[in-house]
């Protein structure tokens, strides 16, 4: 009895990863927590590009310089409370101390009414 094996027959059992590495690195986990770095990066990244673009449109419009625009579309819409009339313009302005004078593009949409 003293040299008999627990387990004849089988193979050794393997031995266990610690939980924690099990947690992190398990299939689903990692992915999850890949996607959600991923995800959040863009999110983070789409607001401060955003809030870069409101803060220079702001500051042109505060500033009272009359710049050209171009209408790139126009359209109606229709619903119960009425018909709604929008165009879409872009223009180029400076960039506020740029030293190579350089414009950045807008794009925007504005609802207008028919005289």
């Amino acid at each position: 009895m003293g040299n008999e094996l627990v387990n004849p027959g089988h193979a050794r059992p393997k031995p266990r990863r610690p939980l924690l590495f099990r947690i992190l690195f398990g299939g689903f986990t990692l992915f999850a927590l890949l996607f959600w770095v991923g995800f959040s990066m863009m999110v983070v990244t789409d607001y401060v590009r955003e809030r870069d673009e409101y803060a220079t449109y702001t500051a042109l419009q505060d500033s009272g310089v009359i710049i050209q625009a171009v209408v790139i579309d126009r359209q109606v819409r229709s619903d119960e409370d009425g018909t709604s009339f929008y165009i879409t313009y872009q223009f180029g302005a400076p960039i506020p101390d740029d030293p190579n004078g350089n414009e950045k593009q807008f794009t925007r949409t504005a609802s207008v009414k028919a005289d």
